[in-house]
């Protein structure tokens, strides 16, 4: 083989490797523009407090007839659109009658709105508003209830309360009134309890972790009767319960107040014993609770 025709297969082999190397560079960096995009795209649920100091404005809302739209926005399509009345401004500024979007075009979460009273958490964009934390933007009020956060730290509205009762908790937080509280890992796990369960296994090797959690709260009542106080005020309706019993345990007179106060809680519950579960309203567990002291299996003498 001549020098020449050598030196040229050299110089072609060097520019097909050079060119499947940059084919490889090129697959290597739209992987990871793809991953960075999809992680950018996550979306974010912020907490409670989050929402409140971030949104340009809160109101109670009569949010009329939802139409169907295409229009672009910042950085989302939406496909809903109302019109809505003013009825009470809690914070920001707001015109009587402003225009909602929503139904954005992303995968992960979208902000829909259905016709009639709502709490409104807003975002201003051009001339319209959109909600500021996806489907906790707007709360739908019936009965004078509307789905809530059960502590400043939780993203996601999962119980009922009344309209008032939800406008003071954003009225404290605004104000400064209303703090989160540092919970030790065992109480943290009873304000977010998902299950009142009591201390029979079934067919379990070991007591349920809430029970476990409770008969701590309870060996340390007399230490932690704020914090006790914050899991009625602020836990879940399975917290609240286990919050009110615990206290028993060194106030009983405090105690039986919370207990009291939560006879008029419809929200339900999932009572766990052994193998068995049944749905309940937190009302009439606190009320078995005062009149003879347990419900079911589950006794304050515990």
């Amino acid at each position: 083989m001549s020098k020449n025709k050598s030196s040229a297969n050299t110089a072609k082999n060097t520019l097909v490797n050079l060119k499947v190397l940059i084919s490889c560079l090129v697959l290597i960096a739209a992987s990871i523009l793809a991953f960075n995009q999809a992680a950018i795209a996550k979306a974010y649920h912020a907490t409670l407090k989050e929402m409140i100091d971030r949104c340009d404005a809160i109101a109670l809302g009569d949010v009329g007839p939802v139409k169907q739209i295409k229009e672009k926005g910042q950085p989302f399509e939406y496909s809903q659109e109302s019109s809505v009345n003013l009825i009470q401004t809690i914070k920001g500024s707001l015109p009587k009658t402003f225009t909602l979007r929503g139904g954005e075009n992303f995968i992960c979460a979208q902000v829909h709105f259905t016709e009639g009273k709502n709490l409104l958490f807003l975002k201003k964009e051009n001339d319209y508003f959109k909600g500021a934390n996806w489907d906790s933007s707007c709360l739908q009020v019936s009965n004078d209830k509307v789905r809530w956060f059960n502590n400043m730290e939780e993203r996601h509205a999962s119980v009922k309360v009344s309209l008032d009762a939800a406008i003071k908790d954003i009225k404290d937080i605004i104000s400064g009134k209303m703090v989160s509280m540092k919970l030790p890992d065992y109480l943290n796990y009873l304000l977010n309890a998902s299950q009142f369960a009591d201390h029979i296994r079934g067919e379990a090797p070991q007591d349920k972790p809430e029970w476990v959690a409770y008969t701590k709260a309870r060996a340390n009542s007399s230490t932690i009767k704020k914090e006790l106080a914050y899991l009625v005020e602020k836990g879940t309706p399975a917290g609240k319960l286990y919050g009110a019993c615990a206290l028993m345990a060194s106030d009983k007179k405090a105690g039986l107040e919370y207990l009291n106060q939560l006879k008029t809680n419809d929200s339900e519950v999932l009572y766990i014993s052994g193998c068995r579960g049944t749905n309940e309203s937190v009302g009439r567990i606190a009320k078995s609770l005062v009149e003879s002291g347990k419900f079911l299996n589950f006794s304050l003498e515990k």
